[in-house]
């Protein structure tokens, strides 16, 4: 084992500036594909589909996640080759959303989210793996929080341009603009992978090995608990666009229902912020189980909200504050319990197996919805956090009250 040769000040100071980069990155991707998401509900209705169709895009689009995930184990775990598979991913997302405007059925949007989703599933367990070799444990929890609030800043810039400019412009005009700040995402996607290859990797430690059969039976079971509890946890994580086609569905409001979602992405960087400030001093485990927390009751008040503004609202804020939390928790966990050679493969099961999760759900919830009994499906979601937290839990053992 050789020791890293960067000072530590020097180390501190690049890993800094690869999270800002990183950060820019997820700000401009997200503020394209999310001033798209905003109207997706609508165009997708407009172009002559329903709940059903909605949630096949979903299905689909996360089998194609799925693909990616399988696709970035590919080859060899380096720096240079994880970066590139960074860029192809970014790339790929921000060619197909625009794209969504030549659309003229609604088939058309689920084969060009799929392929955004693809891209997704490559670039994110490679991102993760490449932050994750490079950066402190102790400063890691910080690193992925203030990324997802760079992240879902563009999460409300986009949307809150898509709201302003609804009626001004048409929905294909929006979908093309979206180009523009996809461009910029791929531009900072290209310094981000060339710093993190160029950024040593930490040297190793040791760590719990939880991913190969040669493994003791305990720690193997352990994983498992672990990825069995964040599926079902994740599965109750469905897309916001499904909580605003309900209330959209039962009010019309077109304009509450944007706004709504610009709320949720509100509450998501606030909580971020709190966390990239604090999650130093936090446990994985307390921030993915204050996820679960805030993601039931969220669930229980859309399911029971009909058509209320303000149940609605509250429960996109309560939506948008889970996310970051049980996204956050669970990378930095995932992080944490693989050892660094098996790590890309750790996020990759990580990301595989998060998927499977919303593809198995998904189309049970639509055909509930159809039936007109939504509400059993919101039940059914909480239902999947609740038993997912106590696997988690059971997963867990003393290191939750551990700080990084």
């Amino acid at each position: 084992m050789t020791s890293d040769p960067v000072k530590p000040d020097a180390r501190r100071s690049s890993t800094a500036r690869l999270g800002r980069i990183f950060g820019l990155t997820s700000l401009f991707s997200d503020f394209s594909y999310e001033m798209a998401h905003a109207i997706l509900p609508f165009w997708i209705r407009h172009l002559g589909g329903g709940a059903v169709m909605l949630a096949l895009v979903e299905v689909v689009s996360e089998a194609a996640r799925i693909s990616g995930a399988v696709a970035v184990r590919k080859g060899t775990a380096t720096g240079p080759s994880l970066a590139r598979k960074v860029r192809i991913g970014y790339a790929l997302a921000m060619v197909a959303t625009p794209a969504m405007g030549a659309a003229t059925a609604s088939w058309h949007i689920i084969v060009l989210k799929s392929v955004s989703w693809f891209g997704k599933g490559l670039r994110g367990p490679a991102r993760d793996t490449l932050l994750s070799e490079r950066i402190e444990p102790s400063l890691l929890t910080g690193t992925f929080a203030f990324i997802r609030a760079l992240d879902q800043t563009g999460g409300i810039l986009g949307p809150a341009l898509a709201v302003i400019l609804w009626g001004t412009l048409s929905a294909r005009t929006l979908l093309w603009s979206t180009l523009l700040p996809g461009l910029v995402s791929i531009y900072f996607a290209h310094r981000a992978a060339l710093l993190a290859a160029a950024t040593p990797r930490l040297p190793e430690t040791p760590a719990p090995e939880l991913l190969a059969s040669r493994l003791p039976q305990s720690d193997e079971r352990r994983f498992r608990l672990f990825l069995v509890g964040s599926v079902l946890v994740r599965m109750g994580l469905f897309p916001a666009t499904l909580l605003m086609f309900r209330f959209e569905e039962l009010t019309d409001l077109t304009r509450f229902t944007g706004a709504g979602f610009v709320l949720a992405n509100v509450a998501h960087v606030a909580a971020a912020v709190g966390l990239a400030r604090k999650g130093g001093t936090l446990s994985p485990w307390t921030i993915a189980f204050a996820g679960s927390a805030l993601l039931v009751p969220s669930l229980v008040l859309m399911g029971i909200a009909g058509g209320s503004h303000p149940l609605y609202l509250v429960a996109m804020s309560l939506w948008g504050m889970s996310d970051v939390f049980l996204t956050v928790g669970q990378r930095a966990l995932v992080a944490r319990l693989a050892p660094g050679e098996d790590r890309l493969r750790a996020f990759s099961l990580f990301e595989i197996w998060g998927a499977i999760g919303v593809v198995a759900f998904q189309p049970a919830m639509s055909f509930l919805w159809e039936k007109g009994h939504p509400v059993l499906g919101f039940g059914g979601a909480a239902a999947a956090v609740a038993v997912g937290t106590a696997v988690l839990l059971a997963s867990c053992g003393p290191e939750r009250h551990r700080i990084p």
